[in-house]
């Protein structure tokens, strides 16, 4: 299975200072994180990425940024957080209107007197698999970067320095493979002198692939056959409605098979993950006298209500007539 990797561009910086909470401050070629404890922000927007690739599986992703430090050596420890965020007006971001609401895709500690440039990855190792974290910062474009407490000051390039940052994506030329899988009546009875209603969702084919976007149900078909081995019958259902309601009496008597299939919103087909069987009530509903029992004094001149209750193995108990 091959792979691509595409590099994309930094479109926009900002720098959230927390000393400065009210003020702006883009369009520098670089900014620096002061030593000590310092809750500032620097903030990354990347090219979108494209639609067309969405629905590949993802391997990773990183931002390869450019920086220096004052006085590094290998036992200066600078700590940093990596968060996926939204997207930000760089003209005017500033730190009192920058929500530290990010999605955590990363941790670095730099502890190396090399500069120029260092990559900041979706880590594997404390954060879980990279795909999924990857999918968080491609799904939104745009990142941010925090120190924790430190003992020097690091500086980073942006957009407007010679060495720009870069976000770098690897991903499979190979689509995730998404199905339709049932969520109601996958087994059991079902009443065929009632509506019944079949539901289902999308799930991955695979468990542990990613893609940057869940694909959306564009269109489904709904498919139904009496036994194993009759003809299917087809009920069309447009947009994303992941369920459908059969009239009454639709259903022959026995076992019936059904499925799902469908587009996705990429124009992807969505596949059935599994044919189900259920089977239909047929002919055994029971009477079983109430009141009045063997016993009772009825009083001829008032009205005789008699009742009784039905019941059949299934715990199906609709009633279409009857005989006293």
């Amino acid at each position: 299975m091959a792979n691509t990797t595409l590099t994309l561009a930094c479109i926009g910086c900002a720098y959230a200072d927390s000393e400065l909470p009210s003020q702006n401050f883009h369009g520098a070629s670089s900014y620096t994180f002061p030593a000590a404890y310092n809750s500032s922000r620097l903030y990354f927007k990347f090219e979108p990425f494209q639609e067309a690739y969405k629905r590949r599986v993802l391997q990773q992703a990183y931002v390869n940024a450019y920086w220096s430090g004052t006085a590094f050596t290998s036992a200066t420890k600078l700590y940093s957080w990596q968060k996926a965020c939204g997207d930000f007006d760089e003209n005017t971001l500033t730190y009192n209107n920058s929500a530290d609401d990010g999605e955590t895709i990363g941790t670095t500690e730099f502890k190396t007197s090399i500069s120029n440039p260092v990559n900041i990855p979706v880590d594997t190792t404390i954060w879980g698999p990279a795909p999924f974290r990857a999918k968080r910062l491609l799904g939104k474009s745009c990142m941010y970067i925090r120190f924790a407490d430190h003992t020097r000051a690091v500086t980073f390039n942006t957009q407007h320095a010679s060495n720009k940052p870069t976000l770098v994506v690897t991903f499979s030329d190979q689509d995730v493979e998404y199905q339709l899988k049932g969520v109601t009546n996958t087994s059991g009875f079902i009443n065929r002198f009632e509506s019944v209603t079949f539901s289902w969702t999308i799930q991955k084919a695979v468990s542990g692939d990613y893609c940057v976007a869940d694909p959306k149900q564009a269109s489904a078909v709904f498919h139904w056959r009496q036994g194993s081995s009759g003809d299917w019958n087809d009920i069309a259902i447009n947009g994303q409605t992941n369920s459908v309601t059969v009239p009454p009496e639709t259903f022959p008597g026995g076992e019936i098979q059904w499925n799902v299939t469908g587009v996705d919103d990429y124009g992807v087909a969505l596949t059935a993950a599994d044919t189900y069987t259920v089977t239909t009530l047929v002919g055994d509903l029971k009477a079983a006298p109430a009141s009045p029992i063997n016993g009772a004094f009825l009083d001829p001149s008032g009205a005789g209500i008699f009742r009784w209750t039905n019941t059949n193995a299934h715990n199906i108990t609709t009633q279409t007539g009857a005989d006293l």
